[in-house]
């Protein structure tokens, strides 16, 4: 999809708290992310064959951390392009607020966003 990894980009407003673990991605990336309260708290990214790597993120002044220090383009649009090499692996996350870094489940809301259930009736 135009070769950019798009880190949550089309969320509903109702969506404050999302997280997914390993996620597989065009260009061979594994993909982590959480998010709360309507703010991308880290991004873990790790190339699997040293594609070249673009990610799009939401979070403002980021850091790049990893086993050695990263050149980092910024781009337009909240875009950096990221020297990943085969195997190795980012976090991405604010400047000034380093995370826990664990994905763990979203508690249920009592809301069903995905439609009404069909009520059967006798006739």
């Amino acid at each position: 999809m135009g070769g950019k990894l798009r880190i949550f980009p089309a969320l509903p407003d109702v969506w404050k708290d999302v997280c997914f673990s390993g996620l597989r991605t065009e260009g061979a990336f594994k993909v982590s992310a959480n998010r709360k309260d309507g703010k991308t708290l880290f991004i873990h990214i790790k190339s699997l064959t040293g594609e070249p790597c673009i990610v799009t993120t939401d979070i403002v002044n980021p850091i790049f951390k990893g086993k050695r220090t990263f050149t980092v383009q910024a781009t337009t649009n909240d875009t950096y392009q990221i020297d990943l090499k085969k195997g190795e692996e980012v976090l991405i996350y604010p400047q000034g607020k380093i995370p826990d870094f664990i994905i763990s489940p979203i508690p249920p809301v009592s809301k069903n966003h995905f439609g009404l259930k069909n009520v059967q009736t006798n006739t």
